[in-house]
């Protein structure tokens, strides 16, 4: 048996995406899953109690999930009066004839004509009257009466059994994210999770001052849209409907053209890379910000508003401690550089670590109203701290001579007890009392590790109950459970892409890609080859 696919190849995949990947374009359409079965036969064998409480798990998901053998972006949307589908254009007059036989009182919408996504039509339908095996059995997951086609049970348990050998017994899957075979659940899972990602922004969306590396990588995370780009300065298209940048627009108001027209911005996640993007690593997620800004403090933005008004449930906190128990184990940070091993110091001193960024950053000019500079917040922390130990660790970049240092920051020896450049992250972290930051997001890996956390700025994790903040932002006013931090700055507001294949993943498949990373790192050639193919097109045909 066979499924229907955009591409129309002779191997139909059993789930198609509306727009193939650069990765799938290497080697043709590769589908997702292969049956076996040409013709369902009569001959079924009763379902073991394991096996029904499965297919019914495995066809609840599939309703869950909103997906169909062919997913387009579009959802086509049902009419408000009872309809019956026909999906057969061959032989439609004789379809529709037995359609209004069976059901005199409902309107007959043809499947065939629909170039949208079917889902919430089988959702609503009285029925669907066809002899495609294909679309009779998809309705025999939507639960619909099927008319049109022998030898199909009418018992709800022999459609199951028929179900389970289609979908299991029959078919195989490919996981295009692993490369390596898996079940039916996970490849509804993540097709699922390409079509929320793909629906989340306008049709057609505008980049402005795009460097042509990141040309893929915004391909990727707004998948979905159609992508076009533009140079820093040029004017907004009236065919657009959206516009987007990296970072924070600085000409916000000339980029919206319209306030009905949103401002896509896009910055680094918190769990990124093994390694900076300046060493060739494509980011492995990234904050995709239709609202603000997450570093932006002067304006809310859609981490913001999700903290502030997200009601969190219960499977949400063991989703998220789950995942910060596996960071935490596999001492995982957002660059994940390494670094020399470290001491503390054996004396009764508090041990605080000061930490320091570029001060140019963007971060400190929208999220800093007070103090701005490095050796202003050292001496903060000497104040508040006058008998401790107090470490100050500067920025990678600036340590390296990437990025200059800041106003001062050669005097800040004079404050502190050490400076430390070269030391990793997570061996600091797991050795301190207490943090002292800005804006940085090593405040973030510190409250992971539940190391208490000085707000000198606005950083997003501030204001929430779980640091002790210098400055107020009246917009934040909840008190949040540290699970519930993690769940929306790691689970609910980045996105994350598979950079081999372009397929959005989870974050907990983004940290195993992680963990494999640092078991393994690439080559500098690999690397290099990497950073090359980011200036090819992605080819779709």
């Amino acid at each position: 048996m066979t499924w229907p696919t955009p591409m129309g190849n002779s191997l139909a995949p059993l789930f198609g995406l509306e727009q193939p990947t650069w990765f799938h374009r290497l080697g043709g359409w590769q589908p997702l899953s292969r049956c076996d079965w040409n013709t369902p036969s009569p001959g079924l064998s009763p379902l073991l109690p394991s096996q029904e409480k499965r297919i019914e798990r495995l066809l609840s998901c599939w309703r869950h999930s909103g997906i169909s053998g062919w997913n387009p972006r579009h959802l086509a949307t049902p009419p408000e009066q009872p309809f019956v589908l026909l999906t057969n254009r061959r032989q439609g007059q004789r379809m529709e004839r037995l359609a209004y036989q069976l059901y005199p009182n409902d309107s007959v919408l043809d499947l065939g004509h629909q170039r949208q996504h079917p889902a919430q039509l089988l959702a609503a339908a009285s029925a669907v009257i066809t002899n495609d095996w294909r679309w009779g059995l998809e309705a025999l997951i939507w639960k619909l009466p099927v008319h049109g086609l022998p030898h199909l049970p009418s018992s709800r348990q022999w459609q199951l059994a028929l179900l389970h050998r289609w979908l299991i017994e029959k078919s195989t899957y490919w996981d295009p994210t692993r490369h390596q075979a898996c079940e039916p659940e996970q490849i509804i899972e993540l097709v699922g999770l390409q079509l929320q990602q793909r629906r989340r922004f306008p049709e057609r969306i505008e980049a402005f001052g795009i460097h042509p590396f990141h040309h893929r990588t915004l391909r990727y995370y707004l998948a979905g849209s159609q992508l076009r780009f533009r140079q820093t300065h040029a004017r907004p298209s009236r065919k657009a409907l959206a516009s987007a940048v990296l970072g924070r627009a600085a000409n916000k108001r000339a980029l919206q053209l319209d306030v009905k027209k949103p401002l896509i911005q896009l910055e680094d996640g918190f769990l990124r890379s093994s390694g900076r993007g300046a060493h060739l690593q494509l980011p492995l997620s990234l904050a995709v910000d239709a609202v603000g800004i997450y570093f932006d403090a002067t304006c809310p933005s859609a981490l913001e508003i999700f903290l502030q008004e997200h009601c969190f449930h219960v499977d949400e906190y063991l989703r998220a401690q789950r995942l910060r128990s596996v960071i935490l184990s596999a001492s995982l940070s957002k660059y994940n550089l390494k670094g020399q091993n470290w001491k503390r110091p054996y004396h009764h001193k508090p041990v605080v670590l000061v930490v320091g960024q570029v001060e140019q950053d963007a971060s400190i000019r929208y999220g800093a109203p007070g103090i701005r500079t490095n050796l202003a917040l050292a001496t903060a922390a000497r104040r508040l701290e006058p008998d401790a130990y107090l470490i100050y660790k500067p920025h990678p970049f600036v340590a390296n001579g990437r990025r200059p240092a800041g106003e001062g920051e050669s005097t800040i020896p004079s404050v502190v007890d050490a400076v430390l450049p070269h030391i990793a992250i997570d061996t600091l972290l797991n050795q301190v009392d207490r943090v002292h930051v800005l804006t940085s997001g090593t405040g973030f890996e510190a409250l992971l590790r539940q190391v208490p956390v000085v707000c000198h700025g606005l950083p997003f994790y501030a204001g929430w109950g779980l640091t002790k903040d210098q400055l107020h932002c009246e917009r934040r006013g909840r008190q949040l459970t540290l699970d519930e931090l993690v769940f929306g700055a790691l689970m609910a507001y980045p996105s994350y892409v598979n950079q081999r294949c372009g397929w959005f993943i989870t974050p907990e498949q983004a940290v195993e890609q992680l963990m494999a990373l640092q078991a393994s790192p690439p080559s500098r050639l690999a690397l290099s080859l990497q950073h090359l193919a980011a200036f090819l097109p992605i080819i779709h045909s």
